[in-house]
This record gives structure tokens, sequence and C-alpha cells, in this order.
């Protein structure tokens, strides 16, 4: 078997490639470090910017073939090596993840196209995603082009045969059940208390959450208080003037309101209505991952004050 040409140096091919790789990861994590510190991290630079310059060096340096698959193996890498870096690691990567695999596959699928049939219109198309891209990570920074409303209100309603006391009842003496969350609310840390009592104007009620910042290791606490504004026979309104959670990284609440409207033979139709801010861009990603998240919420909330 004719073993590898030498190259530069003395290394094979494959040996560059590979100091290649790992020189692209250290960028990388080197760029993430810095928009943290710079406070970015929560802005498309981050879930954009960083797959896009990714993809990007990757596709200068892989075989025709492989600049994808070096590519998803390379952000993989990053993306485990960030991991303790990140808070509450393994869910960040976890709803992030997708957007930073699908920035980074479609830069290095629209270089494999080019190196394989090289004309001035490949070349153009990879330019125009590339230009898009680099004009869509600016979001959430200083330097951004445009903006988007960072304020969500989703609301879910049913009708149960329930009364209005005994819903209210519910709600001032509130239980979670770990079999009501849908799948995508389970990872999560369940509520591990629950404390405060009354519905009226100025009660307070604290959910105290425990969960590991770094997957198992690092306990960290949290809480968010949620204080009756508005109260009356069918409606009540919380605010929510303290929230130390993990959800704090992500996104902030607002407000939190009940509406229960009877309505024939003893039923009544409740509509539980969250309001909250994006904290984390891009937009077109996160808003409507976060609003789907909060219409669950609002879900499983009905739930346990109708059980």
């Amino acid at each position: 078997m004719r073993s590898e040409d030498k190259g530069p140096l003395g290394f094979t091919t494959g040996q560059w490639r590979l100091f290649t790789l790992v020189l692209v990861v250290s960028l990388a994590l080197a760029g993430f470090y810095f928009l943290k510190e710079r406070r970015l991290h929560d802005s498309a630079a981050l879930y954009v910017g960083l797959p896009l310059f990714f993809a990007l060096a990757i596709s200068l340096t892989a075989k025709a073939k492989t600049t994808v698959g070096a590519t998803m193996k390379g952000l993989s890498i990053a993306l485990f090596l960030s991991a303790p870096v990140f808070k509450e690691g393994f869910i960040c990567i976890l709803f992030a993840s997708p957007i930073l695999f699908i920035v980074a596959a479609l830069v290095a699928s629209l270089a494999d196209l080019i190196k394989k049939k090289i004309d001035a219109r490949s070349k153009v198309r990879l330019s125009a995603v590339v230009t898009v891209l680099m004009v869509a990570s600016l979001e959430g920074t200083p330097y951004e082009l445009y903006t988007f409303s960072d304020r969500y209100s989703v609301s879910y309603t049913t009708t149960v045969n329930k009364s209005v006391a005994d819903i209210r009842a519910n709600i001032e003496n509130p239980g979670f059940s770990h079999s009501t969350r849908p799948l995508l609310l389970r990872v999560f840390p369940f509520p591990a208390k629950l404390s405060g009592h009354g519905l009226h104007v100025g009660a307070e009620h604290k959910v105290d959450f425990v969960y590991k910042k770094w997957i198992v290791t690092n306990v960290h606490e949290g809480s968010t208080v949620f204080r009756v504004v508005e109260s009356s026979d069918r409606l009540i309104r919380f605010d929510i003037p303290h929230d130390t959670s993990y959800l704090s990284n992500y996104l902030t609440w607002n407000s939190s309101a009940i509406l229960m409207e009877p309505i024939a033979d003893g039923e009544t139709r409740v509509t539980w209505t969250l309001d909250f801010t994006r904290d984390l861009d891009p937009a077109w990603y996160f808003g409507p991952l976060q609003t789907y998240a909060a219409w669950l919420t609002a879900k499983v909330l009905v739930g346990n004050a109708t059980s």
C-alpha cells in the first residue's frame, strides 16, 4: 500500500486536515467565549454566525465529498466541548442544536456543489446564501439591520365540567403532575416546591426549582414568584416580579392570567393566557419554538387547575 504523500513540515494530508479541524473547533469555541464575554451569547451571532464561520472554514480544507460530514463531525465536537460553558448544558444544546446544524449543513452542501461543478452561477448562489446568513447573524447585536417584535401572548382554551369555585380552589392550592406534562416540557426540571396562598390582590405564589447547571453536576436553585394583580369572580391575573429559574435565561415572563366563563349545565370555559418576552435570537427560530412551548405550558396549567 502506497504511503500518503508528505506535505509541509513532513505532515501527511490527513494530519493537516485533522489539524485544521481542531483549529476550526478551537476558533469556534473562542468565538463563543468572546460572545459570552460581550453578553451576545443570546443573539443570532452565536446561533447563525458561528455555524456559518464553521462551515465556510471546513469547506476550504475538506475533500469534495466530505465537506458536510466533516462539518457535522466538527460541529458536534464543538457542541460537546462547549457543554460545560452553557449554564443549563443539555437543555441549551438540545434546543439550539437544530439551527446550528441547519445553517452549517446548508453552507457545507452548497460548498460541495461548487466543488463538483465550479461555475459562476454556483458561486453566486453560495455568495447570496452567505450574505443572507451574515445579515441574519447580526440580529440581537448592536449592529442588527432589522428588528422583530420580542413580545408574545399565547392562550389555551378548553371547556370542563367544573364550577368556577372548584377551579379557583385548585388555583389557590395548586398541584403539578408529571403525567400531564407534554414530552417537550419534560426535559425541564420539575418544580421542587410550591408555596403561597390566597387569590386576593397582592397574594404571592412561589415555585422553587432545583436543577443541574452542567448536566449532572453543580446543583443550582431558582424560583419564580407569581403575584396577584387583578382578582375577580371570573378573572385572576398574575405578574412575575421575581424569576431566577432556568427559563429566565431564555425568556422573561410578563403576566399570567386565567379567565373562567360559566356556561350551561355546570360547565366552565377556561382560558389561560401567558405573556412573555423572547430573550433569544434569531426570531424566526426561537419565536415559534418558545411560542409553542408557552402554549403547552398554558395547556398544562389549565389541566392542573381543572383536574
